[in-house]
Formats: C-alpha cells, structure tokens, sequence
C-alpha cells in the first residue's frame, strides 16, 4: 500500500513539475535545475539525493511544486515532521484549477505523514510575545499554523518585554494536537487575565475543539454507567431483602407451628401462649419479614425508575461520537498558569 501511495503521489508531482518548468520566467533558473535533478533521483529511487535537491530548490523557491516535490522525498525517507509541513504547504498552493484525482493523492500523502506526527498548537497572551520550542524560535504570537513535532516531550518557551517568560512541557503523540493556552503576568506578579486549555484532533488548522468530560469520560456516558450501576444495585437490594422477609416469615410460621403443638389452636391470642418466647418469636420474625418485603418493595420501584431513567438517556440523549477520552492536567508556576488537556486521536 505504501508503495502503491507512493507511485501515485508521485505520478501527481511530475505533472506539477512539468506544469511549472513549461513557465521558466515564473522560476528561477537555479531552482528549476535543482528542482530536475530532484526528480530525476526520484525517478532512480535515489530518495536521498531527491531530497538534498529538494530541500535545496525549496530555499530559493517556495512554490507549491517545490513543497509538493519535497514533502513526496521526505515522506519516502521518514522524515514525517518535514513531509506533513510540506504537505501541507503543497495542499495550500495547488491551484484551484488542479484535477480532483491529483488533489486527493496529495491529501493522502499528507494524512499518511499527519499520522506519524504529534501537533502543538499554541496561543499566547499577549500579542507580539516570542515563542520557543524547544529551544528554537518559532516567531512572535499569534503562530498562524499548528507545529509538527515527533512524537514524546516538547518545551514551549513564551517570552514579552516587562513580563516574566513562561515555559511549559507538553507530551505529543501520533495524530493529536495539543492545544496550549499561555497568558504571561507581569512582572510584579499581577496575573494579565485567564488562561485554559483544550484538546483537539483532526487535521491541524482546521480540527475544533471537542467538548471535553469530567474525568476523561464524556457525560452522556457517565450518566449512562452510574444510571446501569444503580439500578443494579437497586435490583440487588429489592431481591436481597425479599429473599431476607420471605426467610423471615418461615422463620415465624415455624415458630407458630411449636406454638400451636404446645399451646393449641390459635396459641398466640392466649393468655397464656401470648406470653410465650415461642408466640414473641413469631411476632418478631413477622415485623422483620415486612420490614423487609418494604425495603424490597421501594428497591424495585427505585430500580424501575432507574431503569426508565438511563434507558431515556440511551435513547434520547445526542451520542458524541467524536468525542475522545480527554484528560485536564491544570499547572501553575510562579510566573503563569494554565491547563492542558490530553487525548487520543
């Protein structure tokens, strides 16, 4: 499959390379020879040396062949961070006039190395703040695009005249985005406004945020488990207790069978029967038998109740199906705050 992708892929860039080169004032001279040299490493399997020309026509040239061309040569040499940025900047440029079919194989390209690749989404308060990560710097907030990591642990550096940097470490993995909301203080401390999180998937840029739940648990299916739950335990209660009032009344009817045997015929409404352990013990096996056979009677109707209740939610409460497990990991330090939240793709 990935070879079939990648023959594919590339049938679409060569058309977009001989589309360009056939306007050789529209590139630079330099560009479209590296840019031939690429292609005809590529065409050799020399992945290699197609990315090293690549990489070098995209330097002095930044159109969609040369983002399309590359990402094709990074994509084959496992270079995911690079293919998807290059994906994506060669999805960006194509022309409006470009064909469905060769659309979609860029599309397929970029959602292969999209998937190999965390994503780190960052906004920062206030404006003009100069962003890091990992040491590197990205540029001044707001960052117009999602950044593409390896997967693992990232450092997100913020810093701005007269305030206090922040730095946050954040975890990426294959398919995510993570979304982290930075609002430095200033530099006596004084919080400059509220900062929160949210998690989202999808194609970077263009994924909205999801809802997020309690506990990493959307709520419709919290209401769904602790409905289930306790009309079970309501079930067990009224069938425990019933079976403890039905023990109960045996209980008493052969205490009232000895009663009878000494004392005669209706034994306890006697003088001298009603008077007996044998008649107390009837009438205290009788009240702990309906005692019981009450509880057991509310337990059932609880458990109706319940049970109509979580089957309404079932059936009437909107499914989330693009909900994903999502995990709140609030944090402060001496100088900002915020929360991450974290979930899977």
């Amino acid at each position: 499959m990935k070879r079939i992708l990648s023959v594919a892929w590339g049938a679409c860039l060569m058309l977009a390379f001989n589309t360009a080169v056939a306007q050789p004032s529209n590139v630079d001279t330099v560009a479209r020879d590296l840019l031939r040299r690429g292609q005809a490493a590529a065409n050799n399997g020399r992945w290699q040396e197609a990315y090293e020309s690549f990489r070098a026509a995209w330097a002095l040239d930044q159109r969609y062949v040369v983002a399309c061309n590359l990402a094709q040569a990074s994509l084959e040499l496992e270079k995911f961070v690079e293919a998807a940025e290059r994906a994506r900047d060669c999805l960006r440029m194509l022309p409006t006039d470009t064909k469905p079919a060769q659309r979609k194989v860029a599309s397929e390209g970029y959602e292969r190395a999209r998937s190999q690749v965390g994503a780190v989404r960052i906004e920062v308060k206030p404006r003009g703040s100069e962003v890091f990560l990992d040491g590197k710097k990205l540029g001044l907030a707001p960052l117009a695009e999602d950044l593409f990591v390896e997967p693992g642990q990232h450092v997100v550096k913020v810093t701005y005249p007269s305030r206090t940097p922040a730095e946050r470490t954040v975890v990426a993995s294959k398919g995510e985005v993570q979304l982290v909301r930075l609002e430095l203080e200033g530099a006596g401390g004084a919080p400059a406004g509220k900062s929160n999180g949210e998690h989202t998937t999808g194609n970077p840029g263009t994924g909205k945020p999801h809802d997020t739940s309690r506990d990493g648990v959307a709520p419709r299916t919290v209401a769904l488990i602790a409905g289930g739950a306790l009309t079970a335990v309501a079930v067990g209660l009224g069938v425990g207790f019933r079976l403890k009032g039905s023990a109960a009344h045996d209980d008493a009817a052969t205490s009232l069978d000895a009663a009878t045997s000494k004392f005669g015929p209706a034994p306890c409404s006697s003088a001298q029967g009603a008077s007996s352990s044998l008649c107390a013990e009837v009438r205290s096996k009788r009240d702990e038998g309906d005692s019981a056979n009450g509880i057991s009677n509310v337990s059932f109707v609880a458990a109706g109740v319940l049970g109509v209740g979580t089957a309404a939610a079932f059936f009437l409460w909107p499914a989330e199906s693009s909900a994903r497990a999502v995990r709140a990991t609030p944090w402060t330090t001496g100088n900002a705050s915020g929360i991450t939240l974290q979930g899977s793709f």
